[in-house]
């Protein structure tokens, strides 16, 4: 897997780096829930992947990583469209309004949840697909 660097100013950076955890996620975890039982392991590797997991699959870790990446999604698109070669300042204005009723809209200050995912929509199924019952809620 390709590390991807966390660029804490550019929005295309964190999707990118977002979006390949994500898609190596049940890949990770796989892993991490093989060198629990791996006998090869020290105890302290197993100890630390079992602790690893954990982590990951909290609920509230777990899905902060599939919600969240839809955000950056969003910013992602917004800043792409805004680094066009041929943008004018009229269109800066319109496309950041257009992002913030988007957001308001689907993220409202008041819930936990998004009311609706606007750029992959998966993350209710990869919880299902990755822990059935599983899923420590």
């Amino acid at each position: 897997m390709k590390i991807k660097r966390w660029n804490a100013t550019r929005w295309l950076g964190r999707d990118a780096c977002l979006t390949t955890f994500c898609d190596a996620l049940k890949y990770v975890l796989d892993h991490l829930r093989s060198s629990t039982s791996d006998m090869s392991l020290t105890k302290a590797t197993r100890e630390q992947a079992q602790e690893l997991y954990n982590a990951i699959t909290k609920y509230d870790n777990f899905l902060f990583f599939f919600y969240y990446k839809e955000v950056t999604a969003i910013l992602a698109h917004t800043s792409w469209k805004l680094q066009y070669e041929m943008i004018q300042i009229s269109d800066v204005g319109r496309y950041i309004t257009i992002l913030c009723e988007k957001l308001k809209a689907s993220y409202p200050r008041s819930a936990t949840l998004p009311i609706k995912l606007l750029a992959n929509g998966y993350a209710d199924q990869i919880v299902r697909d990755l822990f059935d019952d599983d899923f420590d809620v």
